[in-house]
């Protein structure tokens, strides 16, 4: 007899849920270890994302990391002017999740001679003050606003791996 075939399952992680502050995540997160004890390989998003499923009751599997990539196509370097009298800032996050760093934006756009463009989902019970707030658009429309901001902030709190800052550096925004 030959035995059970084996079957090779490589299991990609995001990040602990609870640790950047989704509401109910720690049932989720517990779904995420037991699942990840069949796994032959586990694949991180990045070193944040690794650390965050180590400990006792953490992932098992190895310790690889491949960042997450941008399309090429789309996120091309970009030259930009200096800015003037006024810096406009981008942050942006489809999550209106208030860990994404809303509030900090809000205290930004209150600087003088600073300007903040918002693209994503803006929470209701965070105020926006002077922040410029625009609905979650297609990667072929967020591309324009990377390249017609001067710098890129990004607030979040424990963010495991934001594709938006991948996208933002890909077009040569600081």
């Amino acid at each position: 007899s030959r035995g059970p075939k084996l079957i090779s399952m490589i299991h990609r992680l995001d990040g602990l849920t609870a640790r950047y502050g989704r509401v109910n995540g720690a049932g989720y997160d517990h779904l995420q270890i037991e699942l990840n004890q069949s796994a032959t390989q586990t694949v991180f998003q990045s070193q944040f994302c690794l650390e965050s499923f180590r400990g006792p009751d953490g992932v098992r599997h190895g310790d690889l990391v491949i960042p997450n990539g941008v399309d090429g196509d789309i996120f091309t370097l970009a030259t930009r002017q200096a800015p003037g009298s006024v810096i406009r800032f981008m942050a942006s996050s489809w999550s209106g999740n208030p860990h994404k760093g809303h509030a900090a934006y809000a205290t930004l756009s209150q600087l003088p001679g600073v300007e903040v463009r918002f693209i994503g989902r803006w929470p209701a019970s965070i105020p926006a003050f002077n922040v410029t707030i625009i609905s979650p658009a297609p990667q072929s429309e967020l591309v324009r606003h990377y390249r017609d901001a001067h710098a890129y902030v990004h607030m979040a709190q424990n963010d495991p791996a934001p594709n938006v800052v991948t996208e933002a550096l890909a077009t040569g925004l600081p």
